[in-house]
Order: structure tokens, then sequence, then C-alpha cells
């Protein structure tokens, strides 16, 4: 799934708006809240890619019902890249991905393609 073009201003975070299913064959995508919900009790692998318009310090984070269970942090970087295995049960449980401009005066856009991939369930 990828992105739509968003700003990100300096010392803040954006939920990133995965809008787009590129492969979605179970509608799992909520396109107006960017959760995506399985809906098969298992581990996902989530990997999220993305670049920014210009370097900055940066966390990148997956997160499962409103809590960040990884993040990886770059210092200087345009392109950022995370995996985690995350466990869902199948019914209530979503993912969302986040980013914080962790830099003090930049002010950037993200660049497409802004990209989430979920995998699973895996055996």
């Amino acid at each position: 799934m990828t992105g739509t073009a968003q700003s990100l201003t300096s010392n803040a975070s954006v939920t990133l708006a995965f809008n787009l299913a590129i492969s979605d064959p179970h509608s799992w995508l909520n396109t107006s809240s960017y959760k995506i919900t399985p809906t098969v009790a298992g581990w996902y692998l989530v990997t999220i890619t993305l670049a920014t318009s210009a370097a900055i310090n940066m966390y990148l984070a997956i997160w499962k019902n409103g809590v960040s269970v990884f993040a990886n942090y770059i210092g200087s970087a345009q392109n950022i890249a995370c995996a985690f295995l995350v466990q869902c049960n199948g019914s209530t449980d979503y993912i969302q991905g986040s980013l914080f401009n962790a830099s003090a005066t930049t002010t950037v856009a993200l660049n497409n393609p802004c990209a989430i991939q979920v995998c699973g369930p895996l055996a």
C-alpha cells in the first residue's frame, strides 16, 4: 500500500496516510483512518519504507492499537525503513505507521512511494 503526499513540520509526528491499496485482497485497509485490521489471527511481518524531500533526523514507527511497538531512528537521512513482527487477534487489533521529524528547523514532504507491507499470518 502506498501513501499520499504529506508534509511534516519540525519536531512533530504524522500518521502515515496509506490510502491506496496495491494489494489488499481482504479489504483490511481503512482508507479514512489508515488502519490495517487483519481478520485472521496470527503473526504478521510489517514493513514500512519511505523517503523525505530533505535529509532529517527521524523516527519511523510501527503501531498496534495506538501504541508504538517498534521504532527505527536514523540521523540526517532521506530514506528509512523498518520491519517488525506483530501479533494480531484477527478481530480488533490494527496496525498503523508514523513518522516523527526530530530535526529542529526543517519541514519536509514525504515522497511517494511511501509504502507499508503486511505479510501473514505467518505459520
